[in-house]
């Protein structure tokens, strides 16, 4: 079916065994590793520092750090390494770094060379074994050994090995797998012949835009691309200080409400955007509209709410919204301009019929946009307000924070990938608390 010709097994059999020999001298990158390791890292402390290592396909990648410019990205990759090779070097290409998070892309090679998939399964639990001893709580990405048209013939050893890997990370707190396999196939399952340089096995820059648009999204990084589409997009509306035009079409279309409907609207920042682009069907299933805006503080949510909220109609408002004014998103917030706008969102929905539930900011240690901020003790401040101020005026209170911290006054490393957002576990544990919460506000 396949239109690659593969190679016949017995001639194959030779260089396997003559790249397994190699593969065992992790000597061979010591020039290659000093290089690496006599590089200037411009490490900008506000910022994530996040470790890209593996074979020649990141070291290729020489782009990286333009590609995603929010974070300090350490490109690491040596050019024909296994797992490994990384697993000897794990010392100088990943802990010296102290990364926030780690990338890692091995197996390719391991497959050309011979090795079973559970082979390289086995290394791959050990150079996992060896991170979270050093680096226990920090996440880590395996990137999927990639198709190419030079190694196709190793179809079936590359979709073993990746689902291994894959399985490997869905068993264990933290890991996550990044499948660029399927997304770099063509319609009929093949390699995108384009995607590849003339050796047909390293990308060009398409395949590498690839990887960049997968793993972007995945991992939820910035890119140079996205950075540069919404200052576009911010240049036309730089009047819409509130982000009007966000929502304006969608609410025009939204019907009013059935006289049993139990319309609930969702008020918040990035942390609700997600929850809908993360868990879909909790909003379809049920009568929940979303209207949260990346990034967004509350005086930005105070704007808008007549808009997003009261013009919608709804029973009862979620809001979810603080940890940006921190972070100072909009300029330097006090504690009490923060409740101040809470308030008035409240008084405001509470004018028009509309029941309240006041939302716990979520724990964050720090923010990895802004490191050094330590918010945990105005949180923890802002949420006692709100628990206060609920209990004063009719509103119900709902705490995401008691559940959802840790021993440091952050959020629980399986609620989050970077220490503020959320991943789908923590939104379940959240649906868990809401609903109980939308259902007292309605029996008041």
């Amino acid at each position: 079916m396949k239109s690659y010709n593969r190679l016949p097994l017995l001639l194959l059999i030779p260089f396997f065994l003559f790249n397994s020999l190699k593969a065992q001298d992790p000597t061979r990158f010591v020039n290659e590793i000093q290089t690496i390791q006599n590089k200037d890292f411009q490490i900008d402390k506000s910022k994530e520092v996040v470790v890209f290592t593996g074979s020649s396909s990141v070291r290729m990648w020489r782009n990286v750090p333009d590609v995603f410019p929010t974070i300090n990205a350490l490109n690491t990759g040596f050019g024909g390494s296994e797992f490994s090779d990384l697993i000897h070097y794990r010392k100088e290409l990943i802990f010296d770094l102290k990364p926030d998070r780690i990338f890692i892309y091995e197996g390719d090679n391991d497959v050309s060379s011979g090795k079973s998939p559970e082979t390289i399964l086995a290394d791959a639990k050990k150079l996992l074994s060896f991170i979270r001893g050093e680096l226990p709580s920090v996440p880590i990405y395996f990137i999927s050994p990639k198709p190419s048209i030079s190694r196709w013939e190793l179809e079936d050893q590359y979709l073993e090995t990746n689902l291994l890997l894959k399985e490997l990370a869905e068993s264990n707190e933290n890991v996550n797998y990044i499948d660029v396999w399927y997304p770099m196939l063509n319609e009929s399952g093949e390699p995108i012949s384009d995607i590849f340089i003339e050796d047909n096995l390293h990308m060009n820059a398409k395949g590498y835009k690839i990887w960049e648009d997968v793993i972007s999204k995945e991992a939820r990084l910035i890119t140079r691309n996205q950075i540069i589409s919404s200052y576009n997009q911010w240049n036309k509306k730089q009047n819409d200080w509130a982000n009007f035009e966000r929502f304006k079409d969608e609410n025009t279309m939204i019907k009013p409400p059935a006289s049993n409907e139990n319309r609930v609207v969702f008020m918040g920042n990035s942390i609700t955007q997600g929850w809908a682009d993360t868990v879909p069907e909790f909003f379809e299933d049920n009568p929940y509209i979303e209207r949260g805006i990346s990034g967004q503080t509350t005086p930005q949510m105070l704007v808008r709410f007549r808009q997003d909220v009261i013009d919608l109609q709804p029973k009862v408002v979620v809001i979810l919204a603080g940890t940006n004014d921190i972070a100072g998103n909009t300029g330097q917030a006090t504690n009490k301009m923060i409740q101040d706008n809470l308030a008035s969102m409240a008084e405001l929905a509470h004018s028009n019929g509309i029941k309240v539930v006041l939302s716990s900011i979520l724990p964050a240690y720090d923010y990895p946009w802004r490191k050094g901020t330590l918010p945990s003790q105005r949180i923890i401040d802002i949420n006692n307000w709100l628990k206060e101020y609920s209990d004063m005026n009719g509103h119900v209170y709902l705490d995401y924070w008691t559940p959802m911290a840790d021993e440091r006054n952050g959020m629980k490393s399986e609620y989050t990938y970077d220490g503020v957002h959320v991943t789908k576990e923590g939104y379940l544990k959240m649906q868990s608390l809401v609903v109980p919460a939308i259902n007292k506000a309605l029996s008041k």
